[in-house]
């Protein structure tokens, strides 16, 4: 994959966290089931592509999460009236790298097909 396909597949990945539906509803806690799997699962293609963990392309982290959400304006840290976004964007940053860190250190198996 190419560096600017790879730049355009990370901003993607970003963008689906912060319009994930459960980040945009103020009704919803996202520490609760099944909201917190939804936000999972786009750590888990992310890291399964290779955009977490130990590589040598640009990562996704909770920083360049926090950095995103800030430079779309999705969060800004001098406004709190969004006070809900602006806790769940620190949540979903705390998750995204003790996620990473748990799988750099113990990697999901592997699912094998047998012919």
């Amino acid at each position: 994959m190419g560096k600017k396909l790879w730049n355009t597949e990370a901003n993607n990945i970003h963008q689906s966290i912060l319009t994930n539906p459960q980040l945009n509803n103020d009704g919803i806690n996202i520490r609760q089931e099944p909201y917190r799997s939804d936000l999972f699962n786009i750590f888990r293609d992310a890291y399964k592509k290779g955009f977490c963990g130990t590589t040598k392309r640009p990562l996704i982290s909770g920083d360049s999460i926090w950095s995103y959400a800030r430079h779309t304006g999705w969060v800004h840290p001098e406004n709190q009236t969004l006070k809900k976004r602006y806790e769940d964007i620190h949540v979903v940053q705390t998750w995204w790298d003790e996620w990473s860190y748990t799988w750099d250190r113990n990697p999901p198996k592997r699912s094998y097909k047998q012919n």
